[in-house]
C-alpha cells in the first residue's frame, strides 16, 4: 500500500499566503501528520503535465515543494535559493521562494533537474 499527499495551489496568478513557504508550511504539517505519507508536494495541476514522465510507479509527484519520509541528505546543484531541511520527520526540499509556473520553461527544467538530482543523492524517488 502506498501513501502519498498533494496540496494543490491556487491558480498560478494568483498571490497571497499560499504562495510563500513560511504560510504553507502549516498546512503542509497538518496534512503529513494527519495522513502520514511517504511523499508530499506542493504543486498545481498545471506543473504535473510537463512532468508526468518522472513519475515512478506509486510514487509522488514533483512539485515546487516536495516533503520525503527521508533523512536529510546533502543535494547539490538546486540552486542558491533552494532548502533542503529536516521537517515533520523527512525531509522538505523548497525549491526557490515562489511557486512554480508552467508556461515558464525554466521552472519545469529546474523542477526536473531537481527530481534527477535528489534520486541521484538517495532520495527514494
Amino acid at each position: 500500500m502506498w501513501n502519498n499527499v498533494e496540496v494543490d495551489l491556487p491558480n498560478e496568478n494568483t498571490l497571497g499566503p499560499v504562495s510563500i513557504p513560511e504560510c504553507i508550511k502549516p498546512v503542509f504539517s497538518a496534512i503529513i501528520g494527519a495522513y502520514q505519507p511517504e511523499i508530499g508536494a506542493v504543486t498545481n495541476l498545471h506543473l504535473y503535465t510537463p512532468n508526468h514522465d518522472l513519475r515512478l510507479k506509486q510514487k509522488g509527484y514533483p512539485g515546487w515543494m516536495t516533503w520525503l519520509r527521508s533523512p536529510v541528505l546533502p543535494v547539490d546543484g538546486l540552486g542558491d535559493d533552494a532548502t533542503v531541511e529536516p521537517f515533520e520527520g523527512g525531509a522538505l526540499i523548497t525549491l526557490g521562494q515562489r511557486p512554480m509556473r508552467h508556461d515558464n520553461p525554466e521552472d519545469i527544467a529546474r523542477i526536473r533537474d531537481a527530481w534527477h538530482k535528489l534520486r541521484e543523492a538517495g532520495y527514494p524517488l
